[in-house]
């Protein structure tokens, strides 16, 4: 049986009562309900969070319509409208308030035109954020929403759709998002000052400023035949670019793959919460 079918039926038998299907739930979606909730929230406030998507969600499983997505989506989705509740109430702050600049500006920061000898390889960024830790720490110096983005997207490896429904928005506002988001993790991970020797330009028939502007859409392999053609024949044309943006695309692969992995289920946490649905294994 496929996972998600394995998903459905634990819904199915969970919804009857079954409370060793409700405790096998927690236990193989709580990983990504709390990086979400920890995402959203800031690492260690998550918690909370956590344990009341999982009250409203075993309480509501007659709202999953398999039509509309997969279980952990659901679970994603129940997460990030817990989270932001819990946001708003501690800070006040609404969706879309952060400012935005512009990609050039990000890109910039995070080290497009600095001196070769200025930016770090992949391999010299992982020795920089050598632990787990570290990586949670640059991410958690992102705003909310950048943050929110990175995690459904490159942590959870939700497909474009899943989650831009997450986020409420469509896929166009989704991907501008996300490029942001991971422009904005770059520039936090090298805090570039300066050495910034390059200028936009335009190299075979295309613009840096236009490259910068789908280097995501390029990467997720999201852009058509005659669009990525173009990006390639001004990487090889230009130097800046095509070393800027071997560096994106390394620093967001390894990322993926320090984060991307499931972390161990906390046992104490899962503990307290099947004893606040009062779960027991039988």
């Amino acid at each position: 049986m496929l996972p998600e079918d394995q998903d459905i039926d634990l819904l199915r038998r969970a919804g009857a009562g079954d409370r060793r299907a409700q405790g096998t739930l927690v236990e193989r979606h709580m990983p990504a309900v709390r990086r979400l909730t920890h995402a959203i929230l800031g690492s260690g406030n998550g918690q909370d969070a956590t344990q009341e998507t999982f009250m409203r969600a075993l309480a509501s499983l007659e709202s999953f319509d398999p039509a509309r997505g997969q279980v952990r989506a659901w679970f994603l989705g129940i997460a990030r409208n817990v989270a932001f509740e819990a946001l708003r109430a501690q800070r006040r702050v609404e969706l879309g308030s952060t400012g935005e600049l512009e990609l050039f500006e990000l890109a910039q920061g995070a080290g497009w035109g600095a001196e070769p000898t200025e930016l770090a390889s992949p391999e010299r960024e992982a020795m920089r954020t050598e632990t787990q830790q570290q990586l949670l720490h640059a991410l958690a110096s992102l705003g909310p929403e950048d943050r929110e983005v990175l995690v459904l997207r490159d942590f959870e490896g939700l497909d474009g759709e899943q989650a831009a429904a997450l986020l409420g928005v469509d896929l166009l506002a989704m991907k501008s998002r996300l490029h942001r988001a991971r422009l904005r993790l770059m520039a936090t991970m090298r805090s570039l000052e300066e050495g910034i020797v390059a200028r936009d330009r335009e190299v075979s028939g295309m613009r840096c400023s236009d490259v910068i502007a789908v280097l995501s859409d390029y990467l997720d392999g999201d852009l058509g035949a005659t669009d990525r053609a173009r990006v390639e024949s001004h990487v090889q044309a230009c130097t800046v670019c095509a070393r800027f943006g071997g560096h994106f695309a390394g620093t967001i692969e390894h990322l993926r793959a320090r984060l991307g992995a499931p972390p161990a289920v906390d046992p104490e946490q899962v503990a307290a919460l099947k004893q606040r649905l009062a779960i027991f294994d039988r």
